[in-house]
């Protein structure tokens, strides 16, 4: 037996290590793309004279579209790329830790930078799925609210067709009383016909009264 094939996710749905595999695509590109014009065209410091540092604005642009992840990947691979056997000369009027934090200065920036905005983008997600997950309750609700409506109204059709031909039997029955006591044959059935078409629908009935002559 055969089975219907399975749609295929989309670069945009897939992860690659929790990271969306179009934001891994699109962060790998850029930093390919970046380093082959620094290297062709700027001298090949990766770009460490220019400030801000064009790895820090795709971080902060990659961290705002794709989230937290994205973001924190985005700043590892730049800060790799970027300072790993890169690192600027050591100032000799500076010691040790200043330089130190000199270095790692700009990756923390990077990393708090992305953490932020990343956050602030994963939870603009969370309110608009919520809000979502709220609108779609609420139009269940309408869809129950309308069929529960729908359905009172029903009954309640059928409540005034049937108090209707009570109240048409009652009079019915009211004005057959009266043509008895007249004594009146033509009356009687008159009155009576109505009635007993409506409670008994026969195909063929006969309507006696008594009086002092006997049955007619």
């Amino acid at each position: 037996m055969s089975t219907a094939p399975q749609p295929q996710p989309d670069a945009a749905t897939q992860r690659v290590l929790g990271v969306q595999r179009s934001a891994v695509l699109e962060t790998l590109g850029f930093y390919a793309a970046a380093l082959a014009i620094d290297a062709l065209v700027l001298g090949g410091d990766r770009y460490v004279s220019l400030h801000p540092h064009p790895f820090f604005l795709f971080t902060l642009l990659i961290a705002a579209h794709y989230g937290t992840g994205a973001g924190v990947m985005s700043v590892l691979l730049g800060t790799l790329l970027a300072f790993l056997g890169n690192l600027p000369p050591r100032d000799p009027l500076h010691d040790q830790s200043v330089y130190l934090l000199q270095v790692a200065g700009r990756p923390v920036l990077w990393f708090a930078c992305a953490v932020i905005l990343g956050e602030l983008r994963t939870r603009r997600e969370r309110a608009l799925e919520d809000a979502q997950r709220n609108l779609a309750t609420a139009q269940a609700d309408v869809e129950a609210l309308r069929f529960a409506n729908a359905s009172l109204e029903l009954s309640n059709q059928r409540m005034h067709a049937k108090a209707a031909g009570q109240v048409e039997t009652t009079v019915s029955l009211i004005e057959a009383a009266k043509a008895i006591e007249t004594r009146e044959t033509r009356s009687v059935f008159a009155s009576v016909d109505p009635l007993v078409q409506r409670l008994l629908a026969p195909n063929a009935y006969s309507i006696y009264l008594r009086s002092a002559k006997g049955l007619e």
